[in-house]
């Protein structure tokens, strides 16, 4: 990460990079990385990292910023290299990756960007019900066929409570709302 950000920092707006897009988390993490962004997603954008470009003859992005699932089959077969993790912790699906806060980059010691999927029924759905949702959630969650399959596929599978998920998600909005403001981002 340290040789990374000091290529950045010695070539800047000539690496060009691929998120999901303008003001999506992927494109908001990447504030820290100034580079050229084009919009591609996920796989498709490991892809093209990887591929060859006839016309410029060489790679036709440098950088993607992407989950961990769509580049970790990548990564394992040797055809690219993972700088760092924008989780809080290392994953247990792929240990070996370091994490922006263990980069020893001081404006990224507490650099923390998570992926994560959930469930939201509406306000106002009574209590009986969620609880009945929450548990059948929980009870699919917990099957082991399931859990090796998320793993399999990159993914950290983990559990919250809605208090829990409700914090998370306060304590998100109010990160991207100050990332909002710092990197300038207007509505199109």
């Amino acid at each position: 990460m340290q040789d990374f950000t000091a290529l950045l920092r010695a070539n800047p707006g000539r690496v060009d990079y691929a998120t999901c897009g303008v003001a999506t988390a992927p494109s908001l993490r990447d504030g820290v990385v100034q580079a050229r962004d084009e919009d591609l997603c996920g796989a498709y954008s490991a892809s093209r990292l990887l591929a060859r470009s006839e016309r410029r003859g060489r790679r036709q992005i440098d950088v993607v910023v992407a989950s961990l699932a769509a580049v970790m089959p990548f990564a394992r077969q040797g055809r690219l290299r993972i700088v760092g993790l924008t989780s809080k912790e290392r994953s247990p699906n792929y240990p070996e990756g370091p994490t922006f806060r263990e980069s020893g980059i001081p404006e990224l010691k507490d650099f923390e960007v998570e992926n994560y999927y959930g469930f939201a029924a509406p306000s106002g759905t009574p209590r009986d019900v969620q609880m009945k949702i929450e548990a059948d959630i929980r009870r699919v969650m917990s099957q082991p066929e399931l859990v090796n399959r998320l793993n399999g596929a990159g993914l950290d599978p983990f559990q919250k409570t809605p208090a829990e998920m409700t914090a998370i998600l306060r304590s998100d909005i109010a990160k991207f709302q100050r990332a909002i403001e710092v990197a300038g981002i207007k509505p199109e």
